[in-house]
């Protein structure tokens, strides 16, 4: 029990010496006991509720003070004063002007303080008044104010459009959709082999389509080839069409006797045709002359 107790009383020394160890080191940046302060006072109109008491004060972009104080203006309620501790020797004139920022839409707001031109006079206190008072840019505030409603606005609106986008409908067509594209894949998958099949018909189609291709000039060759054999099959069955038409007017040109004649020698032609015929099947018909008919009750003899 004392051992834990003992734990537990190191574990709080050991934070508090941390923290007055960050403290201190805090102290020693700000300056310490050598740094020293001049006040100032701003009135806002608007953006003042975004400051509050160790605000920082920066002046075109370096830091060189922090808000000390903000209350509302005792002669005027419609404004904040706004007292700031500025380091002494900070280079504060009469054309200085003063505006309320911030980090970002939900940042921390500090004062920002502009201008001071070389040839400005050094701000000093007027009659009737219990500080050097810093002028604000025209607008100042309100333009910050402006800025954050539009930003809100526009938040509110991209807010929408996400309630939109994320409605259950949409939600439900996406699913409908990856669930197509699912099966769509699964059934590309299961269809791989006869895809590859298809593919490699396709490949041999085109291989024989090349080479159909390359012979396709040989084959036009051949073609013409032929055709000129036809034109002159065509030409010589138009010079016989052309000789038949002239030995048929030469016939008609005969005398009948002639006519009589051709055909004469046409049949003895015929006749010697049979002749030779029979001499071919029968060669003693020359010696002995046609066999005699069988008559009645006799039989064709046998052999020769």
């Amino acid at each position: 029990m004392e051992q834990r107790v003992s734990y537990t009383i190191i574990g709080a020394f050991v934070i508090i010496l941390s923290g007055m160890l960050v403290m201190g080191l805090l102290w020693l940046a700000s300056g310490g006991w050598n740094r020293s302060y001049t006040e100032y006072a701003v009135y806002f109109k608007t953006g003042a509720s975004i400051l509050g008491r160790a605000s920082q004060v920066f002046d075109h972009g370096v830091p060189v003070g922090q808000v000390a104080s903000v209350s509302l203006d005792p002669k005027n309620p419609d404004r904040a004063m706004v007292l700031l501790d500025i380091v002494k020797g900070t280079p504060i004139k009469e054309d200085t002007r003063a505006v309320v920022t911030s980090r970002g839409v939900t940042g921390a707001g500090y004062v920002s303080l502009s201008g001071g031109t070389p040839a400005s006079p050094p701000l000093t206190i007027k009659p009737g008044q219990p500080y050097p008072v810093i002028k604000t840019l025209p607008g100042a505030g309100g333009s910050l104010t402006e800025s954050v409603h539009v930003v809100a606005r526009k938040l509110i609106a991209l807010t929408n459009r996400l309630d939109e986008l994320l409605s259950n409908k949409n939600i439900r067509s996406v699913s409908e959709s990856l669930e197509n594209i699912h099966q769509l894949t699964a059934n590309l998958a299961a269809r791989a082999s006869m895809i590859d099949h298809a593919v490699s018909g396709l490949d041999a189609t085109l291989n024989n389509t090349r080479v159909a291709t390359a012979k396709l000039p040989q084959l036009v060759h051949q073609l013409n080839l032929t055709l000129a054999g036809f034109r002159t099959a065509a030409a010589r069955v138009a010079t016989a069409a052309n000789g038949i038409g002239t030995v048929a007017r030469g016939l008609r040109g005969l005398t009948p006797g002639a006519r009589a004649l051709i055909v004469r020698l046409g049949r003895t032609a015929a006749d010697l045709d049979a002749l030779l015929q029979s001499l071919q099947h029968r060669p003693n018909a020359l010696i002995f002359g046609k066999p005699a008919r069988p008559g009645p009750g006799e039989s064709k003899p046998s052999g020769g």
